[in-house]
């Protein structure tokens, strides 16, 4: 690991038991990577993500799932059958010393265990249980199963994606699911902080569904207050030199306003020598109306006109040349990144963003991507690599919780553990 800076995280000291799943396995990530004891408890043959690619070097292998990989840094492993009555019982002894349990199992499932926020907090009155569902312990959905393409659309982002006139689209990368973690892990912090002045532990229930309809944010309002419902934005807006445009390797979004502007970009074509007619008033001003009092610049012909110069003109440039010069010239043209681009940002390699994981299975070190924010007295860094499946037992349940060796043996041959 190229991070080694050995400062305690703003959650050394406290213990999370991580039952979650996708849903909400990077809540636990998020506290583990911020100096948090994340303990992933998995069944005895692994944890099903380990199952998710992609994989390391295309081998399908429980060890090598680098989507594991990605939500599991900073933790320890166990392995441990809730479905056993010993494994039940070696649960209750974690949860006395534990801060945190984070489960997105369906609502009654740890109740019908035995193992409940009401159960539990018999045995440790300062447990926060954070239950991360589809649509939260209560209401008529409550049982509905869901995934993360179902939390987007019954948000209303899908809604709001692709072109006007067409359907809506899903993005390919899990915003439901990383948008209730990061609101469950905000939410688990309140709880600790009550906690901490307080005394007293709670069950914090968060759903998949009303964080996300948290997002719609002023959508809400637009069709309470007007009846509108924001939905696809036209991708080719209605004035030339001002969309989406593809240049040398890959799209920058346009955003050339009216006045000065538009200006700038016609001096920019000049210092290039392309030739325009965009010097005749009417492209100048934007009041500019025909005979029958459309706009000048409105016009679809006229639109045309300006874009078929514009687009082999944009072809001439990179996205990153498109953005820095167009600063220069006073425009604002928006590259349209890539992961590769993403990955290969000056910006963010000057913020160490990203991190080079050792792993034994693996022969290169991945890179995995940080964290979104900067503590100046305890830094955020990825403590250790993701853990093998029960790599953990032995410290855990023999060296935090007593067990000998030959019970350890006794309760694997059970399949408790």
């Amino acid at each position: 690991m190229t991070n080694t800076d050995s400062s305690e995280g703003v959650l050394e000291g406290i213990r999370v038991l991580d039952l979650a799943g996708p849903m909400g396995v990077y809540c636990g990530k998020l506290w583990a990577d911020m100096g948090a004891d994340v303990i992933k408890v998995e069944p005895p043959a692994g944890d099903p993500m380990r199952s998710l690619g992609p994989f390391y070097k295309d081998e399908v292998h429980p060890e090598k799932s680098l989507y594991f990989f990605h939500y599991n840094t900073s933790k320890r492993s166990i392995t441990l059958n809730l479905n056993t009555a010993d494994g039940r019982e070696l649960f209750k002894k974690l949860v006395k010393d534990t801060d945190i349990l984070l489960e997105t199992f369906p609502p009654g499932y740890m109740n019908d265990l035995g193992l409940g926020y009401t159960q539990l907090k018999e045995i440790n009155p300062r447990l926060i249980m954070t239950s991360i569902t589809p649509f939260g312990q209560t209401g008529p959905y409550r049982e509905y199963k869901s995934s993360d393409l179902v939390g987007q659309a019954l948000s209303g982002w899908t809604n709001t994606v692709g072109n006007v006139g067409e359907r809506p689209t899903w993005p390919a990368v899990e915003l439901g699911y990383h948008h209730v973690s990061i609101s469950a892990s905000a939410g688990t912090l309140i709880a600790l902080y009550h906690r901490d002045m307080a005394g007293e532990g709670q069950h914090v229930d968060v759903s998949m569904h009303e964080a996300g309809a948290m997002v719609a944010a002023s959508t809400v309002q637009s069709w309470d207050v007007r009846q509108e419902i924001t939905s696809r934005r036209q991708a080719t807006p209605n004035r030339g030199g001002w969309g989406i445009f593809q240049c040398k390797d890959g799209y920058v979004y346009s955003v050339t306003r009216d006045g000065p502007p538009i200006n700038f970009l016609f001096k920019w074509l000049n210092e290039d020598g392309i030739e325009h007619d965009f010097w005749d008033p009417r492209w100048q001003d934007p009041a500019a109306v025909d005979d029958q009092g459309v706009a000048f610049r409105s016009q679809p012909e006229n639109i045309e006109h300006m874009n078929s110069i514009l687009r082999p003109w944009f072809m001439t440039y990179t996205m990153l040349e498109l953005a820095e010069r167009g600063q220069d010239h006073h425009l604002s043209f928006i590259p349209y990144n890539n992961i590769k681009d993403v990955v290969d940002d000056p910006q963010l390699e000057a913020r160490n963003f990203f991190v080079d994981i050792e792993h034994p299975l693996m022969k290169d070190t991945p890179r995995d991507g940080g964290a979104p924010f900067n503590f100046s007295e305890t830094p955020w860094r990825i403590r250790r690599r993701p853990p093998l499946i029960g790599e953990h037992n032995l410290e855990i349940y023999a060296g935090e919780l007593g067990y000998t060796v030959e019970q350890l043996a006794l309760l694997k041959a059970a399949g408790a553990i």
